[in-house]
């Protein structure tokens, strides 16, 4: 079973093959990550997660990194 991590990794891979997500800590404060990305990230998330991120969470704070984006889905995961 993979890890939220991977998943995550292999999300920011298909959406954007030209960075190394893991590295990166600047995704949404860069503009790495435009409107439609994150559309499309969450709906992913959705998808190979089956966790759904409200509007409210939606910010920089956290997605602008793996480590942002896996402490939100901890959190939401834990909330459930």
């Amino acid at each position: 079973m993979e890890s939220v991590r991977e998943v995550l990794r292999e999300i920011l891979q298909e959406l954007h093959p030209e960075i190394d997500a893991e590295k990166e800590k600047h995704l949404v404060e860069g503009g790495i990550l435009d409107s439609f990305d994150l559309i499309t990230l969450l709906t992913m998330i959705r998808e190979r997660l089956h966790v759904t991120i409200s509007a409210d969470k939606i910010g920089p704070e956290h997605f602008d990194s793996i480590d942002a984006l896996c402490a939100l889905i901890g959190t939401l995961e834990k909330e459930t």
